[in-house]
């Protein structure tokens, strides 16, 4: 009896693990890597047809391609930025179910993949783009936190052709950011570079002053389209632990009721 109810505890302990689903360090969800891996081959087809089309030489050998950390990617709220009075660009952007990776060759940067939750999985949604310039701001944001006690990786909000790499306080209290910003929203964007961080409340200003007819059609800003499933894998896995949970705490109850029904038959005897 004292095994059954440790052997429960223990499963439930495990269940309960907050990281149970994720696959590395960078919180990138089982799900998420799995299509990312499968993307990659699918991209080493596309890129060994016309290297030089997808930013390779024609001689690279395409085979030994690889994939960085994948990057959960946040989109602008136009309702929240034009109406809210928040300084922080986490308050006026929404987390998405995409993921963004750069795909390398001999470690150095050369296009992007993006990864989203389409028709209920996930699945290539975008692919190509010249990776050399998030690549070093990434560095150059490593370089700015390993400076200080954060040393956290980059949240990272894609604004159009903007990438915007956000470092957070533990407590939420400031907000920092490092931008890369297109050729096209450079006039948008003065004074500001990926090798220094800038406050937010700069880059929300920018943004609100900037035409807003130019920003994404839609909250996501993805050519692919935007799944209507608004279930996340996270709640997907919970509501999956809830229901294992609720199974082992029967088949235990059924167990114990059997034990003590033999244990009294015994004794009956």
């Amino acid at each position: 009896m004292k095994k059954l109810v440790a052997l429960l505890v223990g499963v439930l302990l495990l269940l309960s693990y907050p990281n149970f689903v994720y696959a590395d360090d960078y919180d990138v969800q089982q799900e998420v890597q799995s299509a990312a891996d499968k993307g990659v081959e699918f991209a080493k087809d596309k890129f060994s047809k016309d290297p030089e089309k997808w930013g390779f030489n024609k001689d690279d050998d395409i085979s030994r391609i690889t994939l960085g950390n994948g990057y959960r990617l946040r989109y602008l709220d136009k309702d929240k930025l034009m109406n809210s009075n928040s300084s922080k660009l986490m308050d006026v952007t929404i987390e998405s179910d995409f993921w963004l990776y750069i795909i390398y060759l001999n470690d150095a940067p050369k296009t992007y993949m993006t990864v989203g939750l389409l028709d209920g999985e996930y699945k290539i949604v975008q692919l190509g783009g010249k990776a050399q310039g998030l690549d070093a701001t990434i560095n150059n944001f490593n370089q700015l936190t390993a400076k200080t006690e954060k040393n956290s990786k980059p949240i990272v909000a894609k604004i159009q052709n903007n990438y915007f790499l956000i470092s957070q306080a533990s407590d939420n209290s400031n907000e920092q950011v490092l931008p890369l910003i297109s050729a096209e929203s450079a006039n948008n964007f003065s004074n500001v570079n990926n090798t220094e961080f800038v406050n937010s409340e700069e880059i929300i200003k920018a943004l609100k002053e900037s035409n807003q007819d130019s920003m994404e059609g839609n909250q996501y800003g993805v050519s692919y389209g935007v799944s209507d499933t608004k279930t996340s894998i996270n709640e997907g896995n919970s509501l999956i632990k809830v229901i294992i949970s609720i199974s082992i705490l029967l088949i235990a109850g059924f167990s114990v009721t059997l034990y003590h029904r033999k244990s009294n038959q015994l004794h009956n005897e």
